[in-house]
């Protein structure tokens, strides 16, 4: 018996650590994603694709997040991090070339 409510506690203490994120992408200042996620505290989630890009954000434990982005253009990966304590912090992550602008961020999601 008290393994179990030792288990119990154990998986609701792990979901307080869980974040509910809001998070977009924009291509030409055009949105091509917009997607609520849940994600859990050391766990890494992606949360868009498309063409040749894949996005992913990571819960870094703390309130800190990471977004990572993966180019299979030219193999490479960047990143953007921060803390988002509150609905108005964001972490926001851009690229800038000749043929293209693309921004990807992540904020608190709105409670309902």
């Amino acid at each position: 018996m008290k393994k179990i409510l030792v288990l119990t506690l154990l998986t609701l203490s792990l979901r307080t650590f869980a974040e509910d994120l809001a998070c977009s992408v924009n291509l030409n200042l055009q949105n091509v994603s917009d997607v609520e996620i849940s994600v859990q505290a050391k766990e890494k989630v992606v949360f868009a694709e498309f063409e040749n890009f894949k996005f992913f954000v990571s819960n870094k434990g703390d309130s800190k997040f990471e977004i990572e982005v993966f180019n299979a253009n030219e193999e490479s990966r960047s990143y953007a991090s921060g803390k988002i304590l509150d609905a108005k912090d964001e972490v926001t992550w851009t690229l800038w070339t000749r043929d293209y602008l693309i921004d990807a961020s992540c904020k608190l999601a709105k409670k309902k």
